[in-house]
């Protein structure tokens, strides 16, 4: 962590040497969907003859996100950082597979989180079309854990999440004028969490969280 941290500080030293040619200020939104990279999948044994588990499911959460931009041009090369609120989530499936049942007992919740995301994309601008990558930095402000159709366990359930996450995008997109519309695949280095307890037995798990993002900027200024 700290050799990519020590990277992006000289790659944002090595930029300020360039002829700056432009600045732009601007807001940004759009929506995010995410997922994670396989189903990851652990086991909540209750009781003898009660076996609880939690699965990921493929399907994606829609999320949305806005806030402002920094553009900073260097001929053909850009340097971007944001700040932005974003709302996300996951869905996640309880199944209790109890053998007085002929079928497993299926819950579906979905915990959403209220994040400020700091996102810097430095990449190359040629024509209209730009690439770029760089890390970002989120930090947790809210999270709810969604409806639960399991009553009886409803209380006895609380999640741990990590409030500080970092992560890595990658994106292309289109400028033309003082609009901009991006596409952004996002990565999670940080783990979401570090567990979930169901009636004050710790269970861990470990899935980083992974993102869809579409965009789009207006330079106001």
């Amino acid at each position: 962590m700290c050799k990519k941290a020590i990277l992006t500080l000289l790659l944002c030293l090595a930029v300020g040497y360039l002829p700056l040619q432009a600045v732009d200020f601007g807001i940004r939104g759009g929506l995010n969907f995410a997922s994670v990279p396989s189903p990851d999948e652990f086991s909540l044994l209750r009781t003898e003859l009660t076996d609880h588990r939690v699965e990921v499911p493929a399907s994606n959460h829609t999320g949305f996100h806005f806030g402002v931009f920094a553009n900073f041009s260097f001929a053909n090369v850009f340097l971007q950082p944001e700040f932005l609120f974003e709302e996300s989530g996951q869905e996640l499936l309880l199944i209790r597979e109890d053998q007085s049942l002929d079928f497993p007992d299926i819950n579906s919740f979905t915990p959403k989180f209220s994040n400020i995301k700091i996102p810097v994309s430095a990449g190359i601008q040629i024509a209209f079309l730009r690439i770029g990558a760089g890390p970002y930095y989120a930090y947790m402000l809210d999270n709810t854990r969604g409806y639960f159709n399991a009553i009886e366990l409803d209380d006895g359930i609380n999640f741990h999440y990590n409030d500080s996450r970092m992560g890595y995008q990658v994106m292309a997109g289109i400028r033309i004028g003082n609009i901009s519309l991006d596409y952004r695949l996002e990565g999670s280095i940080s783990r979401l969490g570090d567990g979930i307890d169901i009636d004050g037995t710790p269970y861990d798990f470990n899935f980083r969280q992974r993102q869809h993002v579409i965009s789009i900027g207006i330079v106001v200024f």
